[in-house]
């Protein structure tokens, strides 16, 4: 995979990182502590090669399901193959309508958690359009 899609070195790192910490993960069968990877770089610096390599291994140990692809808008998901961070992760939906203790607001809550429940791998494509408060409740 690192031939084929091209990855030079900064990008190999990284590449073998995620799989590094997928492979532990998988052979341990123990939640690990997930790996908080930023990769930075201008446009036309290769990070999509990056993503390509991973859904592709994903793909190849037969765990897309873990994968999510995102980005903050319609073109950057569409780009990479993905769907919107704010559709992922509900991040339209207001947060004390998630809280709420309503039939509703568990409904969203149970869909939004079935939906992640597989997830190991996110990313997010362009994560710095996103603003302070939609990456806090990412992080919830």
């Amino acid at each position: 995979l690192i031939d084929k899609h091209g990855l030079n070195d900064e990008q190999i790192l990284a590449f073998l990182l995620l799989v590094d910490t997928i492979g532990r993960q998988t052979e341990t069968d123990i939640l690990l502590e997930p790996l908080r990877l930023l990769v930075t770089g201008p446009g036309g610096t290769g990070k999509s090669r990056i993503f390509e390599a991973w859904t592709e291994f994903h793909e190849l140990i037969e765990l897309s399901e873990q994968l999510r692809l995102t980005g903050p808008t319609g073109i950057v998901a569409s780009d990479i193959g993905g769907s919107t961070i704010h559709s992922e992760a509900s991040l339209c939906v207001r947060r004390n309508k998630m809280k709420a203790s309503t039939p509703q607001a568990s409904k969203l809550r149970e869909s939004l958690e079935n939906r992640f429940r597989p997830t190991r791998t996110l990313i997010v494509d362009e994560i710095y359009f996103l603003g302070a408060s939609d990456i806090s409740i990412l992080s919830e």
